[in-house]
């Protein structure tokens, strides 16, 4: 099983450099390729299954990248491709090799195109890799795995997953942001209980201050289960905020400046993320400092 593994690390490992064609040339995952194809094939029909499975995860890791993509605001590549390229977070989807012997890229419109070309190339390989399983596997040995066309037309809606070790603390700290009635509401959503609600909860703060929470909740790991643009469409869903006397809605923009860029910084965190003595993160209120402040 040794070309397999190779061949599904390399399908998933990208080299940034200024020739993005040339750093990942596929002519030698090709010839993987049929070598891991005998590799998976000369295993017992249950075993066939259990890599399926690997490879359909494998796959859905590169959809979900796509809806990151398609998710990312317009504006911002007419703003910045620069910013626009980092709010790929293309580590968070596959391996990222930057080698100290290759150049600096420089990036512009042509270069966010080519590595979008190479990732799709590679999605194609391992869509063919997948379907050739499935068509030398006999249908009487091994249930077929779900077509890569289904998975395709049926994206995951991932959501943003609150660790559960953090959730008490997070409401205690967020609850009175929030009128009662919207209380338990909030907890909900912060346990992934929530029911389907067209109610926006209104945060009596400034708008950038939640966000600003969730993007410290998820730069440190304690929101998992989905990417930035993902945690930002679910900030839209069930959030807005007060502004003075009035009601209002985020919107993606304003949303992306703060969580996927550095660009907005909230000036007034409500919250700070902190490292424990165990090495754990764990959340604490932060204090507002008067600089007029004496002490008696």
């Amino acid at each position: 099983m040794q070309d397999f593994k190779k061949f599904i690390i390399q399908v998933q490992t990208f080299v940034i450099a200024d020739n993005i064609a040339a750093a990942n040339e596929d002519s030698s995952l090709m010839e993987l390729r049929e070598f891991a194809l005998t590799d998976v094939l000369s295993l017992p029909s249950e075993q066939v299954l259990q890599q399926l499975k690997r490879l359909e995860s494998i796959y859905q890791t590169f959809l979900d990248f796509w809806i990151n993509y398609k998710t990312l605001p317009v504006e911002l590549k007419e703003r910045s491709i620069r910013e626009f390229f980092d709010c790929l977070d293309l580590d968070e989807y596959f391996k990222i090799v930057q080698e100290n012997t290759l150049p600096k890229p420089t990036v512009t419109e042509n270069y966010v195109q080519s590595i979008l070309y190479v990732i799709r190339k590679r999605q194609t390989v391992l869509h063919a890799f997948i379907r050739a399983i499935e068509e030398a596997t006999p249908t009487n040995k091994v249930e077929k795995s779900i077509k890569a066309e289904a998975i395709i037309s049926q994206p995951i809606n991932s959501i943003p997953v609150f660790k559960s070790e953090i959730t008490e603390d997070l409401f205690a700290l967020l609850k009175d942001y929030f009128v009662l009635n919207d209380q338990s509401e909030l907890m909900a959503l912060l346990q992934n209980t929530a029911t389907i609600s067209n109610k926006l909860l209104v945060f009596h703060g400034n708008g950038n201050q939640l966000a600003d929470a969730f993007k410290q909740l998820f730069d440190a790991n304690l929101i998992v289960g989905s990417n930035k643009a993902q945690l930002i469409q679910w900030i839209l869903q069930h959030f807005s905020y007060k502004d003075k006397n009035s009601q209002r809605n985020y919107t993606e923009k304003y949303l992306n400046d703060i969580i996927s860029t550095d660009t907005k910084n909230c000036q007034s965190p409500i919250l700070d993320v902190k490292k424990k003595e165990s090495g754990d993160y764990g959340i604490v209120a932060t204090q507002r400092i008067k600089k007029n402040y004496k002490k008696y």
